[in-house]
């Protein structure tokens, strides 16, 4: 699969990295943005500063960190760089949004409305007073939530170095859980935390990160509730839905948020990554809550939360059950891998011509052509051959780089350990570097 990073930063940090915002007109469901930008809602922390930026990293251990709900972090001065939670950061003020384009931890951080989606009936969207779905039951939250919070996990990853955590589904009695791709991609150390507290040490069943899709286990059977699963098949927009999960990290019961069902069909495009058979919801998505469930108002899981739209009114999407139980019996079978092992370079990057004038004037870019480089994670081949945010990437071996996409296709073609020269512009002068390459995930 292609990356528009490398193939890349699908195997950045534990958790997701939201981008910078997007602007959403006020007053129900707005026209499809022309360049919106998505992210996927497990929890990192915040830092503080004027610059809005993007982060990536790990998520706060503690309830008293909170992370900044609008997807905005913040980081540096304007055209500095910095190093947080592992990756260093181009942050060059309100032109940010230009530069992130970037698939992480399997799923989608930046995305491209797709105005070819199979179903576009959206509808206007206010949760003010409604308690009737069209098509479904009335809506008791709290009876709801009585039902669904045993089968409500937390998940943790890498234990102790607060780098992320995000929501689960029990999808069976021994406490398997359904959860993101994302969420747990690249962990080390993996834990689930079951509604009563009981904390267990879990391990990877197997994934789809392409899908977003991820089935984990305690490394002991426990006995446990499940959910149950609705058929997403037989929703309609107007009806009504819960969103269920470990909102803001705050600890106690999960957050329960309310909504209707604004569209059906979604498909949101990203580097070569595509997710479908998304709803679209206004119940709101927060950080925290991927992996987590999107009820009907029967309490049945119709969804998994995935992805929210950076300083929206609450758009947010879920991926519909049904697209996810043909993948979840292909884990249990063994038929899916648990970890990736293709070639890591280690930046997020985005193309040239995506650049505003003043973006290119600061980093003296001549080229028109090429992979912006946004990003670089401490520690990779990138950050040891001395790439930098602002470099301009021109060519991986003997195959030139005009896109960011061909930063993934190359790196496809490449194994971990790999030995390969890059060539790249740095203020307007031709340079090249021999770069040993990682492994994703590793």
């Amino acid at each position: 699969m292609a990356d528009g990073v490398d193939q890349s930063e699908r195997d950045g940090a534990v958790g997701s990295q939201p981008p910078s915002s997007a602007s959403i007109p006020l007053g129900g469901f707005p026209p499809p943005p022309s360049n919106p930008q998505y992210f996927l809602p497990a929890l990192t922390p915040s830092t503080s500063s004027d610059q809005q930026g993007v982060r990536f990293g790990p998520l706060p251990d503690s309830p008293h960190q909170t992370a900044a709900s609008s997807g905005a972090a913040r980081s540096g001065a304007p055209g500095g760089s910095g190093v947080t939670t592992g990756w260093r950061m181009l942050v060059v003020g309100a032109a940010i949004g230009a530069l992130v384009a970037t698939i992480v931890g399997g799923g989608i951080a930046a995305v491209l409305w797709n105005s070819k989606s199979s179903d576009q009936s959206s509808a206007t969207t206010s949760t003010a007073g409604r308690t009737v779905s069209p098509s479904g039951s009335a809506l008791d939250i709290r009876t709801l939530l009585e039902k669904v919070r045993p089968s409500v996990v937390t998940i943790r990853t890498d234990p102790g170095l607060a780098a992320g955590t995000g929501s689960g589904i029990v999808v069976d009695e021994q406490g398997t859980v359904l959860t993101n791709a994302h969420v747990i991609n690249a962990a080390t150390e993996i834990e689930i935390e079951f509604s009563n507290g009981d904390l267990r040490p879990a391990v990877l069943v197997g994934s789809f990160p392409e899908r977003d899709v991820a089935l984990v286990r305690p490394k002991e059977p426990r006995e446990s509730v499940p959910a149950e699963l609705g058929d997403s098949s037989t929703l309609q927009v107007g009806d009504d839905v819960v969103a269920i999960g470990n909102a803001l990290n705050l600890g106690g019961d999960p957050s329960v948020t309310k909504g209707i069902v604004s569209a059906l069909n979604r498909e949101l495009d990203a580097e070569g990554e595509h997710l479908d058979q998304l709803i679209q919801t206004d119940a709101a998505i927060n950080l925290g809550n991927s992996g987590g469930p999107l009820l009907n108002a029967e309490g049945r899981v119709v969804g998994v939360n995935t992805a929210i739209i950076a300083n929206s009114q609450s758009l947010g999407f879920a991926l519909a059950i049904d697209s996810l139980k043909p993948l979840m019996q292909k884990i249990l079978n063994g038929e899916a891998p648990v970890d990736g092992d293709g070639a890591f370079l280690g930046v997020v990057t985005t193309d040239v011509g995506d650049q505003p004038a003043d973006v290119l004037d600061q980093f003296k870019v001549d080229v028109e052509h090429g992979a912006f480089v946004a990003r670089v994670q401490a520690g990779s081949g990138a950050d040891r051959g001395s790439i930098i945010p602002g470099d301009i990437l021109t060519s991986i071996g003997d195959e030139a780089v005009e896109t960011k996409e061909d930063v993934g296709r190359i790196l496809a073609k490449h194994k971990p350990d790999d030995r390969v020269t890059i060539a790249f512009e740095r203020d307007g002068e031709e340079q090249s570097v021999e770069i040993v390459l990682g492994r994703r995930g590793g």
